[in-house]
């Protein structure tokens, strides 16, 4: 784990989901230690207890996987084709340059190296209390569809999830922002639907583990009495505030990829709308 900590921000970056529990052990500190929102008996959260969701998330969300898989590949998307040069020896004749005698008679791939793009992409796959894990796997699949189709460009993909991410203002009118990141795939990996389902598509890893995150993090900051100020903002707000502040605080680059729940829910859950949305169809 890795953590920022400034006068108005308190991020930690997990490097998987097995540190992201980890670092949920530690005993509660700070304003919302008494809260103790992660352990209430309340289904609005997607499951009926803190214990039923820690479950998931060691062992995965194997229905949500399933389904998060069949709505992914459904988009198909063909690869760039190797390139046809005239070369002495290849896998098929040439018959013009052999009946005149020109030694470059065959077809062959020619091979052309270069560097690997690479990318990082933020899921900050969270939305309010009329939302449920239905709606998050729609927009989930749309998210890891944009991945899919950088993938297959020739774009190597580290795929981050953001379970909690608030601004909220101290009595002095300060914005202060805390979260927390838990890498899901690297650029040397491929997708993982099992690993991804419980912390992109269901809502009790921000309802729950999110909150137990806030209620352990200890930040240091006089809030105001509420968890966030970013329920009921725009979706167009919402994704502008959320880029920003990634790359203010320096976790994300301009070439990154940041995706809300509200960018692809005002996309419609379109791919090509959200991919245009994001300059990635130039």
């Amino acid at each position: 784990m890795e953590t920022l900590n400034t006068k108005f921000d308190y991020f930690e970056s997990f490097s998987s989901l097995a540190d992201f529990k980890a670092g949920l052990e530690r005993p509660r500190t700070g304003k919302f230690a008494e809260s103790h929102s992660s352990d209430k008996k309340d289904y609005w959260s997607g499951t009926e207890t803190f214990e039923e969701a820690e479950t998931l998330l060691e062992n995965g969300y194997d229905v949500g996987a399933e389904k998060l898989m069949k709505k992914v590949l459904s988009i198909h998307n063909e690869a760039p084709k190797p390139r046809m040069t005239a070369s002495v020896t290849g896998s098929a004749p040439i018959v013009a340059n052999a009946i005149i005698g020109y030694p470059r008679s065959m077809w062959a791939m020619k091979q052309v190296a270069k560097p690997t793009p690479t990318r990082k992409v933020f899921i900050v796959n969270t939305a309010g209390h009329a939302v449920d894990s239905d709606e998050l796997l729609e927009s989930g699949a749309v998210m890891l569809n944009v991945c899919n189709q950088l993938e297959m460009n020739g774009v190597r993909t580290e795929i981050i999830s953001i379970p909690k991410f608030s601004y909220t203002v101290n009595k002095n009118r300060q914005t202060f922002t805390g979260g927390c990141s838990i890498k899901l795939k690297d650029y040397r990996e491929s997708f993982s639907f099992k690993k991804m389902a419980y912390p992109i598509a269901h809502t009790s890893c921000f309802r729950r583990h999110g909150f137990k995150w806030l209620e352990t993090c200890g930040a240091n900051v006089t809030f105001k009495n509420r968890f966030s100020s970013t329920y009921g903002i725009s979706y167009a707000r919402e994704q502008k505030q959320t880029v920003e502040k990634l790359q203010a605080l320096g976790l994300a680059g301009k070439n990154d990829v940041v995706m809300t729940y509200g960018l692809v829910a005002s996309c419609g859950f379109k791919l090509d709308k959200v991919m245009q949305e994001l300059g990635l169809n130039k």
